[in-house]
């Protein structure tokens, strides 16, 4: 009996101790699991204010590329304008070719139907920025030799 009652108190506490350890284990996972989660929040939430931004930046593109062929189109307009002229002042075509484009430079790199992007955006500023101030020389020569 006694040497029972000395084992029954042996196992019971290796047992207890297991059961402590094992909560003393369990604790620490999960305070991991619960930073596990909170990182993973803060990455979801990180990953969706990212992809606001990206569609903002995507409207934001297209609302520009619009303007930019609402300015081209008006380009056109003047073009015709200054071609007109140039007929009505009874002046050689060459003179005044409102047909032709700046030179322009560098790889064309836009794929057909891609979005548009800054860069291509501003690429197509700076080339219709070229085109005006092309434009803008041939009319005010234009308007001299037809006041002279």
């Amino acid at each position: 009996p006694l040497l029972a009652g000395a084992l029954l108190t042996l196992v019971l506490a290796i047992t207890g101790g297991a059961f402590a350890l094992g909560l003393s284990f369990g604790r620490g996972t999960d305070t991991a699991l619960a930073r596990s989660r909170h990182w993973m929040n803060i990455l979801v939430a990180q990953r969706e204010q990212l992809d606001g931004i990206r569609a903002r930046m995507q409207a934001r593109a297209r609302a520009l590329a619009i303007q930019v062929g609402g300015l081209q189109a008006d380009m056109l307009r003047l073009d015709a304008l200054g071609q007109r002229l140039t007929a009505m002042a009874g002046l050689s075509p060459r003179t005044f070719d409102f047909r032709r484009t700046p030179a322009l430079g560098g790889p064309d790199t836009d794929a057909p139907g891609a979005q548009p992007g800054m860069p291509s955006i501003a690429m197509l500023l700076g080339r219709l920025q070229d085109r005006i101030n092309l434009r803008r020389s041939q009319l005010a020569a234009l308007e001299n030799v037809i006041l002279s």
